[in-house]
């Protein structure tokens, strides 16, 4: 621009939104509108307060499932962006087979052995038996989302996993077994994925899940361990997983996890007579951010007798050991490890009654706990100095703990 007279400049600046489009399920598609193509492009800025109409298409061989996030439904969906906005199509693959009718393991068992199938379950329908999972992507899911299925075994396992690309939806899975039941097993390098599943061990002792170097990503479920001994899951070596939006219940622990690794978000870990709700060990790394852990004895330990250098990440977390506790016990403990947090503060409540260990919420041996955290003790609701905190409890048990 030259300027030969007085001249006015005017800038607008304006606001910016990204309008982000996710695709779970295990099916394909497209979503489509406002120069979005997803496919390829799955977010875009738009001007805050734009209007977007998006489209879903599924793919041949899948089904539009519905709308979730800034949208609902199953048609267009219109979307004003006034902020960051997620939307979500999900899209199923279609049924290549329909359960309408009750049947064993030993018939149903037939139609795992051929991959890419999609097993489609109608209301009502039981199998029975142990149910073996022997082919890649296999999907396992409902006819529609008021269907109840259900698959049990009163002698043991109910399902196993052997392959990689295992879908699990819609489903209650039960073992009963009098004396000790695995009820989901995944191994031998197999993944699977559960969404809005059950799992309960109906048995006395065993665990609900066993990820036997295996993998699972679960979202949405429920896992209940056994009555007496064992847990909700059990996560062997070279094992790992991710919960998003999930309940795991124990009475020793909810989760035991020794090296493995694992993302928890947005979860809750219940345990009424733990060691450790969450228990790690080894070269174990966790990731854990906007869960509540709340038990019995001690509400979470990193570390145990395999304890070696591990990493905790904690974000906005509350970790509790119950009022009424009379046991020993801790709302956190950390042996040889080093927890750290981003800006989000996490929560260690204490209010148990024990007045003889475990009336801090520290860790006992070594390792450092990250600043701007909240700490309380017994019934007192008061917040405590984090630093006069940390030198009680070293003055009193005669260990050195550092804070950072």
């Amino acid at each position: 621009m030259t300027v030969d007279h007085d001249v006015a400049v005017s800038a607008q600046f304006v606001n910016e939104a990204t309008l982000s489009v996710s695709r779970p399920g295990d099916g394909m598609g497209t979503v489509t509108g406002g120069g979005i193509d997803c496919g390829e492009t799955c977010q875009k800025p738009f001007a805050s307060g734009s209007v977007v109409t998006l489209t879903a298409t599924p793919a041949v061989g899948s089904t539009f499932d519905g709308w979730s996030g800034a949208c609902t439904g199953m048609g267009s969906c219109t979307v004003t962006v006034q902020c960051d906005t997620i939307a979500t199509a999900r899209f199923m693959r279609s049924c290549t087979t329909t359960v309408t009718q009750s049947e064993s393991a030993t018939v149903f068992n037939t139609r795992l052995t051929t991959e890419n199938a999609t097993l489609c379950l109608a209301d009502g329908v039981v199998i029975t038996g142990p149910v073996v999972v022997a082919a890649k992507n296999i999907s396992i899911t409902r006819v529609d989302p008021t269907a109840l299925v259900r698959f049990e075994n009163p002698a043991g396992i109910a399902i196993e996993v052997l392959y990689p690309g295992v879908w699990l939806r819609g489903l209650e899975i039960r073992a009963s077994n009098t004396s000790w039941a695995t009820v989901l097993r995944i191994g031998g390098g197999a993944f699977a994925t559960l969404e809005s599943t059950y799992v309960e061990c109906q048995a006395a002792n065993g665990d609900a899940v066993l990820l036997s170097h295996g993998g699972a990503a679960m979202s949405a479920s429920r896992i209940v361990g056994p009555s007496m001994n064992g847990t909700g899951i059990r996560s062997e070596m070279d094992s790992s997983f991710r919960l998003l939006n999930t309940t795991v219940e124990g009475r020793d622990h909810a989760i035991y996890a020794p090296r493995t690794s694992a993302y928890i978000e947005q979860s809750t870990l219940i345990a009424s007579r733990a060691t450790a709700v969450l228990e790690v060990q080894g070269t174990s790394s966790i990731v854990m951010s906007g869960s509540t852990l709340s038990a019995g004895g001690e509400a979470s330990r990193f570390g145990g007798p395999v304890s070696s250098s591990m990493v905790i990440y904690l974000e906005g977390n509350m970790l509790r050991r119950r009022a009424g506790s009379t046991s020993s016990g801790s709302a956190i403990i950390a042996e040889s490890s080093q927890i750290l947090q981003s800006s989000v503060p996490n929560t260690f409540c204490n209010e148990g009654t024990s007045t003889t260990d475990g009336e801090f919420v520290l860790p006992l041996v070594s390792g450092t706990i990250a600043a701007n955290s909240t700490f309380y003790k017994g019934a007192d609701p008061g917040l405590h100095d984090q630093a006069a905190l940390f030198a009680a409890w070293c003055d009193r048990v005669g260990v050195g703990v550092a804070a950072s």
